[in-house]
């Protein structure tokens, strides 16, 4: 039986049912012929399984072929994609390409076959899209794309002609495509140096800006350089000075990381200098010698000459101060006087302190370099204000200590962190650490600063003594003085120092009513030592002169006793003495209105010493009158210079500060002093005509002028 099998007959040769094989069919009725009947023919494959000779239930497609609409008797309708500027050779479906061939000048440069072949092979471009050969024998690098904009026949990006030849620009350099080769030769572009870097160009070289590390690389590709200059981070004890990491002076201290790309920076704590060292007088009226605090306007920084510094920010000024040894004067120090008529012409214009008080963030106090009067008068209007930091001060004026801390005996970091309000610090070693010890601790994020005193120490012993080796660690916990004002986190640092001992004072002021005597031995009445008076008439309250009178006397090496004299209601004179005074005389109408302010304890030098100075001091030729050059027979000339108000109270204090102030400026070749009866202050006149030789009292104010020629 054919395809099947005969299940029943009727005789030997008469079958009357059949059992057709899979896949095939009695479709005639005849039986004895069996099943002659298949599956049915099918585009693009063949059928593999079907329920009739006419019904096809599943197919296998031909090579590249697919059935995408799932009706079989249809067969394999679909075949590879179409693609761009080529034919699909193989694919996995009928959407995916897996092989093309390229259209002649076309070929396919990303491996991607579904987008077919979109660049131009060498020595063609792109021409509405077509890839078209070049013309007049120029040259092309392959690769145009032809799905986008037309290009032209010539070198390739980042090549030059030379001698007719597409030539690799070098590294560093850049050009765009499409040189001519057929014409005359070109250049390619020098690229800039980096961001971080100077130099003429990448080619030539690059160097790292100041503060960075690292190199710059010249190279043929992308970015035509590889760049490695990174911003410094300074070691602990390093701060910033003009982008370079230097190491903190001795006393000051500074966590590790302080960026040296960005602006100077400054160690924590006090410069190791002292007023003395610089040269300074004390602040103090009644003691200079036991003075706490002493300011300059003045400051002598690299080249070792004094000079003003006008014109800063509060970094700036913070930085110059440092760099004198000293430090930002506080708004005490300056409201107190400290550097009240210390030179530059800075007592009326606004300068920098160190204090933030009420000031918004960012913002520090500024107020008039007099404050408010010399020796914590207390009695002019120091016009205080809060500036932004950007804010550019007239001048900058410096204050240092009497005696600077020790450098810090222990530093560490904070390891619990520690929260406002709190007094009290746990630390992981608490060895050397004593009470009276100043602590100050820095918040590495914000660079919030608060300073404390130690009052006891709690250590862990939790271990015994012999279990603990002597150069082991021990951990305790810090109470201060009072607590802490803000959060402090982990990793701020934490130095500890012990705090400096002021000096003994050189004498103390005794007050005696009367005038100034000496009582020597079997006499009733005291000597009477004619001193000598102070060169104008001073006007204020009996408090007010004392001050400047004792603070003239306090600076005085041999003055011993300044006897003040109350002339009227409104002036009073001073009397400077250098004999040993003991005792007060109120006898006559004037002295019982005296009073005498004596040194005790004060040993006056057989000659006093020079104040220190950085430089060799200036010889002056002084004459009486106003500076003149004689010009010949009777002819003055009156050279004009340039004024400025001086704020010291004395004749002589103010003749100093002038001389002071003309030293300090180079092209001064003389100065006059005179007082401005209207105004009450004294004024200094700065020359810089070289001829000055002479001097004219023929006006009411020269007649009291002082002319001082630098010799």
């Amino acid at each position: 039986m054919t395809n099947g099998s005969c299940d029943t007959c009727s005789s030997a040769s008469e079958c009357t049912a059949v059992t057709c094989d899979t896949n095939y069919f009695n479709v005639d009725s005849i039986f004895n012929n069996g099943c002659e009947a298949t599956c049915p023919d099918v585009t693009n494959g063949s059928c593999d399984t079907c329920s009739s000779a006419s019904e096809c239930t599943a197919v296998t497609c031909d090579t590249n072929y697919f059935n995408v609409d799932s009706i079989f008797n249809n067969g394999c309708e679909a075949t590879c994609p179409d693609v761009t500027n080529g034919s699909c050779d193989t694919c996995s479906s009928a959407s995916e390409c897996t092989a093309v061939t390229c259209d002649t000048n076309y070929f396919n440069g990303d491996a991607e076959f579904n987008n077919g072949c979109m660049l131009c092979k060498a020595n063609h471009h792109v021409v509405s899209n077509v890839c078209t050969a070049c013309d007049g024998g120029l040259t092309n690098p392959a690769g145009d794309d032809a799905s986008g904009s037309d290009t032209l026949c010539g070198c390739a990006a980042n090549e030059y002609v030379k001698d007719k030849v597409c030539t690799p620009c070098r590294a560093g350099t850049k050009n765009d495509a499409g040189d001519d080769s057929t014409a005359g030769d070109t250049t390619c572009t020098a690229v800039e140096c980096p961001v971080n870097s100077n130099g003429n160009d990448v080619s030539d070289g690059c160097t790292c800006d100041p503060g960075f590390s690292g190199g710059v690389t010249a190279t043929s590709t992308d970015l035509f350089y590889t760049s490695t200059c990174t911003p410094i981070s300074c070691g602990e004890n390093e701060h910033v000075k003009s982008n370079a990491c230097v190491t903190c002076s001795t006393g000051t201290d500074n966590v590790a990381g302080d960026d040296a790309s960005k602006a100077d920076t400054m160690c924590d704590g006090t410069p190791t200098r002292s007023y003395t060292d610089l040269g300074w007088r004390g602040s103090s009226c009644i003691n200079p010698a036991a003075s706490t605090v002493g300011g300059a306007s003045r400051l002598v920084i690299g080249d070792k000459k004094k000079r003003c510094y006008a014109g800063k920010t509060f970094k700036q000024a913070e930085s110059i101060c440092y760099e004198a040894g000293a430090r930002l004067c506080t708004y005490d120090d300056i409201e107190a006087g400290v550097t009240t008529g210390t030179g530059c012409n800075y007592d009326f214009e606004h300068v920098w302190t160190s204090t933030s008080g009420d000031c918004e963030a960012g913002q520090h106090v500024t107020l008039l370099g007099k404050g408010g009067g010399k020796c914590n008068a207390g009695k002019l209007d120091s016009k205080k204000r809060c500036d932004a930091d950007s804010y550019v001060a007239k001048g900058v004026r410096c204050c240092a200590d009497t005696v600077v801390s020790d450098p810090p005996h222990h530093i560490s970091k904070v390891t619990v962190e520690i929260k406002a309000g709190s007094d009290t610090v746990v630390m992981a070693d608490v060895t050397g650490i004593k009470a009276d010890d100043q602590l100050r601790i820095t918040n590495p994020i914000s660079g919030q600063k608060e300073v404390r005193t130690v009052l006891s120490i709690t250590t862990n012993t939790a271990r015994s003594r012999s279990q603990r080796s002597p150069t082991s660690p021990t951990p305790g916990t810090v109470t201060v003085d009072e607590p802490f004002g803000a959060d402090f986190p982990l990793g701020s640092t934490i130095a500890i120092s012990t705090p400096p001992t002021l000096p003994p004072p050189a004498f103390v002021w005794e007050t005696i009513r009367g005038c100034c005597r000496e009582r020597v031995e079997n006499s009733k009445r005291g000597l009477n030592h004619h001193g000598t008076a102070s060169a104008e008439t001073l006007f204020g309250s009996l408090d007010s002169v004392l001050i400047n009178c004792t603070a003239a006397c306090a600076t005085d090496a041999v003055c011993t006793a300044v006897e003040v004299t109350k002339k009227n209601r409104a002036a009073a004179k001073c009397e400077f003495h250098v004999e040993r005074m003991n005792a007060g005389d109120r006898s006559t109408k004037s002295c019982k209105k005296a009073t005498c302010m004596v040194k005790t304890g004060f040993v006056a030098p057989e000659t006093a010493a020079p104040p220190p100075a950085s430089h060799s001091p200036t010889e002056w030729n002084e004459r009486r009158g106003c500076c003149r050059e004689h010009a010949g027979k009777k002819k003055y000339v009156n050279h004009v210079g340039t004024n400025i108000i001086i704020a010291e109270r004395t004749y002589a204090a103010a003749t100093k500060a002038c001389k002071d102030e003309c030293d300090g400026r180079s092209t001064c070749t003389a100065v006059e002093t005179r007082r401005n009866q209207r105004k009450k202050v004294y004024m200094c006149e700065l020359h810089t005509a070289s001829g000055i030789n002479a001097s004219s009292r023929a006006s009411k104010s020269c007649k009291k002028a002082l002319c001082a020629v630098k010799v």
